[in-house]
This record gives C-alpha cells, sequence and structure tokens, in this order.
C-alpha cells in the first residue's frame, strides 16, 4: 500500500511502464514519485500558480499533461521532466486526458468547454462549448468505439451523460 505525504493530492496517474507515479496537488505543484526507490520524489520545476486538478500520461511515454486552476494545462517531457508547453484555456483546468495513440490531449473547463489539441503541433484541434456544467472527468476510448460529443443531436442519444457510443452513433462524434 501506497501512502503519499499529507496533503490534498486531486489526481494521480502512473506512466505506461509504471516506472513513476505522477500527482496534482493542492499545494500548486505536480509531482513525480519513482517507483522503483520506495516511491521518492522527483521535483519537478514550478509551473502552476494555483491548485493541480488534474493529470494524465500519454501512452507513448513522452509526455504528461496536467491541468489546473491557473487557467492552463502544462505538458511536461518525461525523459527530462521538464515543462514543454503551456497550453491555455477559459476557467479553471478541471480535467485532462490523453488519447490511446497521444495525438491528442483533450482538456474540461470550468465555462463548459472542452478542448482537443493535436500533439504533433500543439494547435487547438476543436473547441466543444455550451456543454451545460462543468466537465469534471474525462477519459479516452480506443479508437472509434467511445468518443467525446460533437454538440448533441439526434439521433445520437448519449449512452450516458457526455459519452457517446460511436459504434452505433455515426453522426456527429468526433472519432479523432
Amino acid at each position: 500500500m501506497l501512502l503519499l505525504p499529507a496533503l490534498h493530492r486531486y489526481s494521480v496517474t502512473f506512466t505506461p511502464d509504471s516506472q513513476y507515479l505522477i500527482s496534482g496537488s493542492a499545494d500548486h505543484s505536480v509531482a513525480v514519485w519513482r517507483v522503483a526507490d520506495s516511491f521518492a520524489r522527483l521535483r519537478l520545476p514550478a509551473g502552476h500558480s494555483n491548485e493541480v486538478n488534474s493529470v494524465a500520461a500519454g501512452q507513448d511515454g513522452r509526455f504528461v499533461v496536467s491541468g489546473g486552476d491557473d487557467e492552463t494545462v502544462r505538458v511536461w517531457n518525461t525523459s527530462t521532466w521538464t515543462e514543454v508547453r503551456t497550453l491555455y484555456g477559459s476557467g479553471y483546468a478541471l480535467s485532462v486526458a490523453v488519447s490511446a495513440d497521444a495525438r491528442f490531449v483533450l482538456s474540461s473547463w470550468s465555462t463548459g468547454t472542452v478542448k482537443i489539441w493535436d500533439t504533433t503541433t500543439w494547435a487547438l484541434a476543436r473547441s466543444i462549448s455550451g456543454l451545460p456544467g462543468y466537465v469534471w472527468s474525462l477519459t479516452v476510448s480506443p479508437p472509434p468505439r467511445l468518443s467525446l460529443p460533437s454538440p448533441p443531436s439526434p439521433p445520437c442519444p448519449p449512452v450516458v451523460p457526455s459519452v457517446y457510443d460511436c459504434r452505433r452513433c455515426h453522426h456527429g462524434c468526433a472519432t479523432g
């Protein structure tokens, strides 16, 4: 059983090789814990200026992303553990996710917006706005089964709120 030091840790994830545990915390930090060294903590350079709500790792092992109340998503290189990119949104970044092929980073914002970033250029590939309320958590399944919605329109009913089954729906699902 792993017990991290007492602090509000809002999100944790392992890197794909399971060598590191990444955490996002109330103290504005993204921490990296080396599994092989009894979870010794590596210090990352300061990045976020407010609480870190979510962390996610790319399956190709190249990067980790973090989103926080400073209205940014930060991209961290896993070879050097340095910040290599800052992505800006609108409102608090509540959740981040990485597509299975690591081609897209998704972020949800306190303004009811989901942004999808293309990791080959780090340009904004798509923005979905007008979602009711907050999107507290994002996840991505292997394409093309489940994905985030385009603005909902019949006949593409949600299976559960904000999850769309693209095997049954071919009208407006973002399958990127």
